[in-house]
């Protein structure tokens, strides 16, 4: 009997980009996405990116990247990941924090990247 193998669920993965955010941390995370996915001839992984006006972020080396969507947006995730950069401090808003809670009580799994970690614990999101 031929055993019948079902495809992977494809998993969809957030960036939010923080002000100052480092351009290698969002790279380190995207590029092996895009490998799985070239490398399985599947659809494994998808990406979107977010920024809490939907315009482009200033990286710490000095580009703007684009982003798909701004935070007004009730995105079906399964993942999202916030990436943090210099002077984190000072890189992340109140309204970035109330999302990042409203995704968590959704069940949205949250991770950081880079300085990205911070803005969780200080969202008191990574206490459990």
């Amino acid at each position: 009997m031929e055993k019948i193998l079902s495809q992977p669920k494809c998993q969809r993965i957030g960036f939010l980009l923080l002000d100052n955010f480092t351009m290698i941390a969002l790279a380190s995370a995207i590029d092996p996405l895009r490998m799985a996915n070239q490398l399985s001839s599947q659809k494994l992984y998808e990406w979107v990116t977010f920024s809490e006006d939907g315009q482009p972020v200033l990286s710490s080396n000095g580009l703007n990247v684009s982003t798909d969507h701004d935070l007004s947006v009730n995105p079906d995730l399964d993942v999202l990941i916030v990436v943090g950069g210099v002077d984190i401090t000072n890189s992340y808003t109140a309204g970035q924090v109330s999302w990042l809670k409203k995704l968590c009580s959704n069940g949205i799994h949250l991770g950081g990247i880079c300085t990205g970690a911070y803005v969780l614990a200080a969202a008191r999101l990574m206490d459990d």
